[in-house]
């Protein structure tokens, strides 16, 4: 599930039942999404040209990414891809929108996993650096 289909499902909610105006939920919306968006646009800038679009094909020249954002969040940019539908939906004031969240999160989640794994498989010192031990592969 894409954050496309999130979108919509959002956009036809507040189309078919249109939220009473600005509300405080509106504007913790908002909050939410800009604090997403910042936190994408941040991850995204500390990454640089180690910006790869799957782990699974990265660039031979990669390297790892630990200032900015990833100091603090192992996974930044899809932290700020969630808050940032999270705040799109709270600001719509949708109800039932919020059950297209679940697929997209379950699937930023496994796409997490496959990353960790090749992280941890090129970066052994990574999982260390975040506070686990290191894998006995």
């Amino acid at each position: 599930m894409s954050a496309t289909a999130v979108l919509a499902a959002a956009g036809a909610e507040a189309f078919l039942s249109p939220p009473p105006g600005v509300t405080a939920e509106t504007w913790g919306g908002w909050t939410l999404l800009a604090l997403g968006a910042g936190l994408t646009l941040w991850a995204h800038r500390a990454l640089g040209d180690a910006y790869a679009p799957t782990a699974a094909h990265p660039s031979p020249e990669h390297r790892l990414v630990t200032h900015g954002p990833y100091r603090l969040l192992a996974h930044p940019q899809y932290m700020g891809n969630l808050l940032s539908l999270a705040g799109l939906l709270a600001s719509l004031g949708a109800r039932w929108a919020w059950l297209s969240l679940l697929p997209f999160a379950a699937a930023v989640r496994w796409r997490i996993a496959a990353e960790e794994r090749w992280l941890r498989a090129r970066y052994p010192e990574r999982a260390r650096a975040v506070g686990e031990p290191p894998s006995s592969a």
